[in-house]
């Protein structure tokens, strides 16, 4: 369910994306907003919807190579900064908050699955657009 909303929201995001930019560039150049639509409509729409499935689908040790839906596993996370608790539900309040965050962390305490998550939640909020390096 929550992935056909999800990938209901990137369609909508890059439809959202191509009416700005011609509002942009109406007045500038007409072909300079072609490229930006072509870019927009079918290059970044490829690049988020591979993305959300690739990091959407995660394998547990449970269910061995079966993938299963992330947030039917998922348990939101709660990091420590200068001894206060930053809340990671959500991907626009935490980068308003903070520039750049360094997770650090023990080996299976959850980082990946943090950085899927955000990933996910900013597509899902059309807050920014995610690059997952």
């Amino acid at each position: 369910m929550e992935e056909k909303i999800l990938e209901s929201i990137v369609v909508g995001l890059t439809k959202t994306l191509i009416d700005e930019s011609k509002q942009l560039f109406d007045e500038i150049y007409d072909t300079s907003y072609d490229k930006i639509k072509q870019f927009i409509g079918k290059d970044l729409k490829t690049y988020l919807t591979k993305q959300k499935d690739k990091y959407s689908h995660i394998k547990t040790l449970l269910r061995g190579n079966t993938p299963v839906y992330l947030y039917d596993v998922y348990f939101p996370s709660k990091l420590i900064y200068e001894n206060s608790i930053v809340n990671t539900t959500s991907t626009s309040e935490l980068f308003n908050a903070f520039n750049y965050i360094t997770i650090i962390g023990d080996g299976g305490s959850g980082k990946s699955t943090l950085v899927k998550h955000l990933f996910l939640n900013s597509i899902l909020e059309k807050s920014k657009i995610p690059i997952l390096i």
